[in-house]
């Protein structure tokens, strides 16, 4: 990285910096004394050397592409577009025309901090994908988001229905939606897998989930374990056949009812939440029925084995951290069993009963 003189027209002199690295070439003129040169060609040497410059000058839009290409083969097409998305609505707004090479962890930092944390979870995971496979094939030397620092999104939760709960929201629901409602609590199924289901996938004894419709188009399920038999009772298998009519094996259970074709999970929203809102329950979310399943499951005793395998999770810990809730009857009855079976080989006091909550 030498440093050279100059003569300009009047006869002055000046000084220029050549950089020649294997991945940086770069040119610095107009230096009035060689001390500011030298001083230009120690720090260039020094950003070098703690790999902050010094890379293929890829651009965040080109590594972007590169990095979707890369995750195609690998994942599904929706989980491709929502890659995607992100990328267009947060990422190469800001940094898609900066060289990767030039941006730091300070000012990711300061970005992501602008952003809710669910949403700053979401960029920092791309980013992240991005710069490792830059780091992986030679185009970057320094990977700024392993110094920034994550912020945990605050779980949104779930309401777990009672039975009387779910029973109010049913009688103010028709077929087809009384049937779908009801599927939806008594099996755990996803809206979109739902909505996928044929009359061939539907047997006395179980539900053959293997497709889900979402964002108008058939996809496989979110998972590989959500390729599954669901077990059914026979009186929910009766509930769904009395739909059939005339339908072929190929016919949806759940055509709309106007056009035929598939239902969008809008079209349930909207009748799920008016049937709550008259049964004084305020809003309730369709996922709010596969909270409530699995809730069900663990009041009444199931397996976590089997809530897994029905749920279609990958790990059973999916299940327990973020479906099982602990409804106020099963409070209810730690309450007595504390109060009935500890208490009193601790204490001296006598046993008071229990009286249920009053809901607020």
């Amino acid at each position: 990285m030498p440093v050279y003189s100059y003569a300009l027209k009047d006869g002055s002199r000046r000084w220029m910096v050549k950089v020649n690295h294997r991945d940086w070439q770069h040119v610095k003129r107009g230096f009035r004394t060689k001390a500011a040169a030298q001083a230009y060609e120690r720090m260039v040497r020094d950003e070098l050397e703690r790999g902050l410059i010094g890379h293929s000058g890829i651009t965040i839009a080109e590594l972007a592409q590169l990095w979707l290409e890369n995750r195609r083969p690998r994942v599904k097409r929706s989980t491709l577009e929502d890659y995607a998305t992100q990328l267009e609505l947060r990422i190469l707004p800001v940094f898609g025309k900066r060289k990767a090479g030039h941006i730091s962890s300070l000012e990711l930092q300061a970005y992501l901090n602008g952003l809710s944390p669910r949403l700053a979870q979401k960029t920092r995971f791309g980013l992240g994908g991005m710069y490792r496979l830059a780091m992986r094939h030679g185009l970057v030397r320094l990977n700024p988001v392993v110094a920034v620092e994550a912020r945990k999104a605050q779980p949104t939760g779930g309401r777990a229905l009672t039975l009387g709960e779910v029973r109010a929201i049913l009688a103010h629901l028709e077929k087809p939606w009384r049937q779908l409602v009801l599927l939806l609590v008594c099996t755990g199924l996803r809206i979109g897998e739902a909505l996928a289901l044929t009359w061939a996938d539907i047997q006395p004894d179980y539900i053959s989930v293997d497709k889900a419709w979402r964002k108008g188009r058939l996809d496989s399920p979110k998972t590989f374990r959500s390729l599954r038999q669901l077990a059914i009772s026979p009186s929910l298998y009766h509930e769904l056949t009395a739909l059939r009519g005339e339908a072929g094996e190929d016919g949806l259970v759940f055509p709309h009812p106007a056009t035929g074709r598939h239902m969008e999970s809008w079209n349930l929203w909207q009748r799920l939440n008016t049937a709550a809102a008259r049964a004084g329950l305020g809003r309730v979310r369709i996922h709010d029925l596969r909270h409530t399943y699995t809730s069900w499951l663990a009041q009444g005793g199931q397996e976590l084995r089997l809530a897994m395998d029905q749920l279609g999770h990958a790990d059973v810990t999916t299940t327990l951290r973020i479906y099982t809730h602990v409804l106020e009857s099963s409070r209810d009855r730690y309450r007595q069993w504390l109060e009935s079976e500890v208490i009193p080989e601790l204490t001296d006091s006598a046993v008071i009963p229990i009286r249920p909550r009053k809901k607020s």
